[in-house]
């Protein structure tokens, strides 16, 4: 193990992590020395000087071991805390965070302070310390633990979890109350779900249901209404989402991995639950009559799968999910399951609907929007933006503020700034890091409260270099480009400042990744934090005191090392990105749109939070995702004699997005034509690109003004460096020019074109953002798949030129897919292959850029909005790929 990342107990200094030979329950735990020589990174021990460091492994280093123990945050809590419940949770999240090296010893030392409720109530100690140790259990359950993994004493009570359920909803006449209020406001589309689930329960018949809902269409509200009307009978009802966030949002709600202890590593295609049928957990899932599960599209098949055969198992029936009713909820526009570096082909291969189950699945629709029913234009556009419908995304629908600090005080007046509550359901909503960040800050600048900050600690598992990256590189990388998804390396908290979690803290507890929480107090060792809920359509503040303390989070490298990072599972929350939103119904809602957003999935998800469009702003525009290419000006081509007139076609059918370049020569034809069309500026997009004869810091600069002269324009909305060609130096030197240009307001975003993944990461070495865009020759044909994985993973946008493969259009697979019977309504596609190769770029979430001077042809590259490949085609299309032998341009992708 490699460590060198700054204490957080000491002013200066840099730790090592020993692992212990010991054996022990948690194998895992890991023994932290200090060392006070600062900018001192410290190797693994080997193991003859690691056994004198364990026993003592602060001795040689002049600290007291005292500072190095979990226990001393256990203390800070009994002294801060009154519940004895509270103590309980915090010491399942120090368990489970593999905070405690001996949690035998630290369960007796604090016995007596964790039961003490039940101990008063019992009035015997052993009945309490009983008690206590159950509640402990179920909560290690709820992560799939239990007491004996960390050497804990069993309780000697075994409540039947299927009473448990039962008591948990003894109040039958407050639910079946809730249960008819709730029926008589279904629309006909959900009572007719409602009633075909109530009567499969009735009957005792198997049932397998999809119910597919875009956002806004009132799916929890069905959920709540089935589950209120079934509990009220008597019947058990196990309401679980793919994510905690979701699962919270039902009575009773868990994860589907924890309620059927699916194993975490979804990456084997065969995962195998331990439940048996005469477990506790076995034997509450027998008797359960409904089993609902929310955001089911976000699962891999291998969950469905794993779902399927412990149900057959309990049930010892072999019917699909063991004859359950079995109801799945989701809206597969907006989730899809996580494939790191994946392809399209891959993740849709993960999906539950390539899952040979997914035949027993009868799919009901929700069409009619709830969330915003009383804007139905509103639903319409956004629903526009989730189907794709079109190249455009005009935002004229919502207002729009000119300022940063503007969109602020819309989102966060100062009343809603001095009340936490108030700020539940409201966000800024941004799509980089970057830009939360900035917001964040200046949203907590505006609040008034103490702060403290706190460095984390950073380690890697190997003590190696891997592929001939060091250790010390790998962290380096790590410091000037922070991995996405793990607590800030220096976090700043404010009491008063309302923040999320990052984790699944303590599900059991409604703590899981998302919650929001408002800080208390700030603490050397411990964070106290209340929740943030609705109650009623009312947002308050919890009156319960939670205590937060690091925890250890663990991330994947590109090198190929394990990053393991100790933290605070704390982020800030006013501002937050479009892909983690999801799940969140906002009250008001502001969208920075000031770089263009490259994905309309993003954009849909970000607008399907509100109800109604007088809850939102935006402070931009969007790219379209269908572009028109203008490389007109190369290989003796004349220009002018093409440009004007090809882009006036491409005008006439609604193309808006126009990418040129200096070496095209024809900048100023395209701002001629643009101008004399009359359209507004803030209607079109334009891209431009500095060649590798002008990657140099001022160079950039003057290539750039130049363009902006020749185009007639203020401003460009996307930059990009045309090729790599220039060297390292000189084309880091050009993308910083370009991140000052668009300070400056000279250009809107900044991107590359052409670049290898090794191009792309000395951009993250040299510790600037990301680009925008990567612009690289894309078809089926030469795929770069290495490339795209790599952009996506770093939420980089693909732009694709070539798409049309300069004509290959015979090839027999493309005819075949272009002339191919639709497999449902048996009428023939009748679209081109050029169409079919558009769409394939689309639909792998590319911005294709065809290029035509054909007015016919211009118009049928347009028309592509009006179908879609299907997954067979997709993979036929796919199996195409030559790789860099099917390039047919340029391609310097692999240039040094």
């Amino acid at each position: 193990m490699y460590v060198a990342s700054e204490s957080p107990l000491l002013k200066t200094g840099f730790f090592a992590i020993v692992k212990s030979h010991k054996t022990r329950a948690n194998a895992k735990a890991w023994h932290c020395c200090y060392s006070t020589h600062a900018m001192t990174a410290l190797r693994t021990p080997t193991p003859s000087s690691t056994r004198t460091q364990q026993q003592d492994p602060s001795n040689s280093l002049g600290l007291s071991m005292e500072d190095l123990k979990a226990e001393l945050a256990l203390r800070d809590a009994v002294q801060m805390l009154n519940t004895p419940r509270q103590l309980r949770m915090f010491f399942v999240h120090l368990l489970v965070n593999e905070c405690v090296r001996k949690p035998r010893s630290t369960w007796e030392a604090f016995r007596d302070a964790f039961a003490q409720d039940f101990i008063q109530e019992s009035d015997n100690v052993n009945v309490g310390v009983n008690q206590a140790l159950e509640e402990i259990g179920r909560s290690l359950e709820e992560h799939g633990k239990s007491l004996g993994v960390y050497g804990l004493p069993e309780s000697s009570f075994h409540s039947r979890e299927v009473e448990v359920e039962i008591a948990h909803w003894k109040n039958r006449e407050l639910l079946a109350s809730r249960a008819g209020k709730a029926a008589a406001k279904l629309n006909a589309e959900q009572y007719e779900i409602y009633s075909e689930i109530l009567q499969a329960v009735e009957e005792g018949q198997p049932l397998c249901a999809f119910v597919d809902g875009k956002a806004g269409r009132g799916k929890t509200f069905l959920v709540h209404s089935i589950c209120n009307k079934l509990r009220s009978q008597g019947h058990i009802v196990l309401a679980t989402a793919t994510s905690g966030f979701a699962a919270q949002l039902y009575p009773g709600g868990r994860t589907t991995h924890s309620t059927f202890k699916v194993p975490v590593d979804e990456d084997k295609a065969d995962l195998v639950s331990p439940i048996e049928p005469h477990d506790p957990r076995g034997e509450l899932i027998r008797e359960a009559s409904v089993i609902i599960w929310d955001e089911a599209p976000m699962a891999k098949n291998a969950v469905l799968k794993c779902v399927d055969e412990t149900c057959r198992r309990v049930m010892r029936n072999n019917l699909p999910f063991g004859g359950k009713v079995l109801v799945l909820l989701g809206d597969f526009r907006q989730t899809c399951p996580v494939i790191p570096y994946g392809n399209r082909r891959q993740i849709v291969g993960a999906s539950i609907r390539s899952s040979a189950l997914w035949q027993h699945f009868a799919v009901r629709r929700l069409t009619q929007p709830i969330r915003n029913a009383e804007d139905l234009p509103f639903a319409d556009f956004v629903d526009s933006i989730g189907d794709g419908a079109g190249p455009l995304v005009p935002l004229d629908i919502l207002q729009r503020v000119e300022e940063r600090d503007h969109l602020i005080d819309f989102v966060y007046p100062p009343d809603a700034l001095a009340d936490p509550a108030k700020c539940l359901k409201r966000a800024i909503l941004a799509p980089t890091n970057s830009q939360v960040d900035e917001y964040n800050n200046e949203i907590l600048s505006r609040i008034g409260g103490a702060t403290r900050t706190y460095r984390c600690f950073d380690m890697l598992k190997e003590d190696c270099a891997i592929d001939g990256v060091t250790p010390q590189a790998a962290l380096a990388g790590v410091a000037r480009t922070p991995p996405p998804g793990l607590p800030a390396h220096v976090l700043t908290l404010k009491t008063n400042g309302v923040y999320r979690l990052m984790c699944n803290y303590a599900p059991d507890r409604g703590l899981v990744k998302n919650t929001r929480v408002v800080v208390r107090a700030v603490g050397k060792r411990v964070v106290t934090v209340r929740i943030l809920r609705g109650v009623g359509g009312v947002s308050v503040v919890d009156a319960e005191d939670i205590l937060i303390s690091r925890i250890s989070f663990s991330t994947p490298l590109e090198s190929g090392h394990m990053l393991i990072r100790r933290q605070f599972p704390l982020a800030p929350a006013y501002a937050t990105t479009f892909n983690s939103c999801q799940g969140l119904t906002l009250d008001v809602v502001g969208v920075d749109l000031t770089r263009p957003v490259f994905s309309h999935g993003q954009l849909y998800t970000a607008l399907s939070r509100i109800r109604h469009r007088s809850h939102a702003r935006h402070t931009g525009h969007t790219i379209p995702v269908l572009g028109f290419g203008v490389a007109f000006g190369r290989a003796g081509r004349d220009p002018r004699s093409l440009t004007k007139p090809a882009v006036s076609e491409a005008l006439k059918v609604g193309l808006r997005h126009f990418d040129t370049a200096r070496m095209y020569n024809n900048e100023d034809h395209l701002g001629e034509v643009i101008r004399e069309s009359g359209i507004p500026r803030e209607e079109l997009f334009i891209t431009t690109k500095v060649d590798s004869a002008f990657h140099e810091y001022n160079k950039t600069t003057a290539s750039v003004t130049d363009s902006l002269q020749r185009l007639g324009l203020d401003y460009v909305d996307l930059v990009l460096l045309h090729d790599p060609r220039a060297g390292r130096t000189l084309r880091l030197e050009a993308y910083k020019a370009l991140l000052d240009l668009r300070a400056q307001g000279k250009i809107r975003s900044a991107g590359v074109s052409n670049y290898g993944v090794k191009h792309l990461e000395e951009i993250a070495a040299a510790g600037y953002e990301a680009p925008s865009v990567n612009q690289v020759e894309l078809h089926p044909f030469c795929q770069q798949r290495p490339i795209v994985a790599y952009c996506k993973a770093h939420n980089i946008a693909i732009e694709a030129y070539c798409p049309l493969v300069r004509g290959k259009t015979d090839d027999p697979v493309i005819v075949k897919i272009a002339n191919r019977a639709d497999r449902e309504e048996h009428l023939q596609l009748n679209k081109d292959p050029g169409q079919v190769l558009i769409r394939w770029s689309l639909q792998h979430g590319f911005i294709p850029l065809p290029l035509s001077s054909s007015p016919a042809r211009i118009k049928s590259n347009a028309d592509v909005f009006d179908f879609s490949l299907t997954e067979s085609d997709i993979a036929e299309l796919d199996a195409l790929d030559q790789g860099p032998a099917g390039s047919v341009s340029w391609n310097p992708v692999d240039t040094e």
